[in-house]
């Protein structure tokens, strides 16, 4: 298993302050921004603000379950936003302290676009970059990213990629890892710490795979036993994983297939 860069964000772990009077059984107060999306996925998005913001450049929100419209109202599903697109975010005014910083959007609108020859800022920057090194033996194929959350912060991290088969574009490449258990691989996989009180992970594939399944072992019985030990239930809903209340070390396994190939992409949490 090479080593792959990994990016964790630090947080600070509090709310941003933006006072909002309410009283009664007022309804909640609903704040907008204008913003460009500078990267898109089927869940998620990252936004840079119009206007200044005293909080972030960089601004992140799920887009899973919203309602997304243009202006003249017409639902948009996900996977058409692009980057580029100007938008109208609707949010309860929170703006979480990370690194993007965080916002729980309640309503999308696409405004327009930003002008021919609009140079996308994170281009070109590895923190934002789902690409593979060039020289990788795992050059060609779909990344993994990690983003885990207790409601209140969001992380993000690149899970490390394990045994891979991949033929595209004519050729074919087969990558066989040590066993993730072993010495050398420990402190290659990213840890995810329970003390933090992460109780979900979504994953963020750069390709989304036809399909994914995730195995899960204590991580000290599958040293011993060499996957002889019982995997442990792992509660899934679409890409996002409920972690198991353990308190032991688990290593998670996740096997994503596509038409091409398989990946096995590995994390763990403590």
């Amino acid at each position: 298993m090479n080593p792959i860069r990994t990016f964790i964000t630090a947080f600070t772990g509090f709310f941003a302050a933006l006072s909002i009077a309410a009283c009664g059984t007022a309804a909640e107060p609903v704040v907008t921004m204008q913003a460009t999306i500078l990267q898109c996925t089927e869940t998620s998005l990252l936004l840079e603000p119009i206007e200044p913001n005293n909080s972030s450049d960089r601004i992140s929100t799920s887009v899973v379950g919203i309602p997304i419209v243009g202006k003249d109202g017409s639902k948009i599903q996900p996977g058409d936003l692009k980057a580029g697109q100007t938008v109208e975010v609707e949010y309860d005014g929170y703006i979480r302290e990370s690194y993007p910083a965080g916002i729980t959007c309640s309503r999308l609108t696409v405004t327009g676009s930003q002008p021919d020859g609009w140079v996308n800022p994170i281009e070109g920057d590895d923190f934002f970059s789902a690409e593979r090194d060039p020289d990788s033996p795992y050059g060609n194929m779909p990344s993994l990213g990690v983003e885990y959350n207790t409601g209140e912060t969001v992380s993000y991290t690149a899970a490390a990629t394990g045994t891979a088969s991949w033929f595209d574009n004519g050729e074919g490449v087969c990558v066989d890892s040590i066993l993730p258990v072993s010495p050398d691989s420990r402190g290659i996989i990213p840890v995810i710490s329970r003390e933090k009180g992460y109780d979900s992970i979504t994953l963020l594939f750069s390709k989304e795979p036809d399909l994914f399944t995730v195995r899960c072992w204590d991580w000290e019985e599958f040293a011993e036993t060499w996957q002889e030990t019982d995997v442990i239930p792992v509660k899934t809903n679409d890409s996002v994983l409920t972690i198991p209340k353990k308190d032991t070390a688990l290593l998670l396994e996740i096997q994503a297939e596509w038409e091409q190939g398989t990946i096995l992409y590995y994390i763990t949490i403590e």
